[in-house]
């Protein structure tokens, strides 16, 4: 194997992630278990789209404190 054939393979193993929000990640990565009422489906912001912006709040250096007031069964376990 020549040597630059060789950092090509390794490259992707060393790469630092990508960055990414937490929605992003979710939407990207994310699946909802088995145990959902969602039975196992990918994450999608479709169907609460406000989640998105607790999601990145919630992973924010600048956000100090973070209060949800919402009614019951409206994904903030999620």
């Amino acid at each position: 194997m020549r040597g630059d054939s060789l950092v090509a393979a390794v490259m992707p193993t060393v790469m630092p992630p990508p960055d990414l929000t937490v929605s992003a990640w979710a939407a990207e990565h994310r699946r909802l278990p088995v145990s959902s009422a969602a039975r196992g489906a990918r994450w999608s912001h479709d169907s609460a789209p406000y989640l998105a912006e607790l999601m990145d709040a919630a992973n924010d250096p600048a956000v100090r404190r973070l209060v949800i007031m919402g009614a019951s069964q409206t994904g903030k376990t999620e």
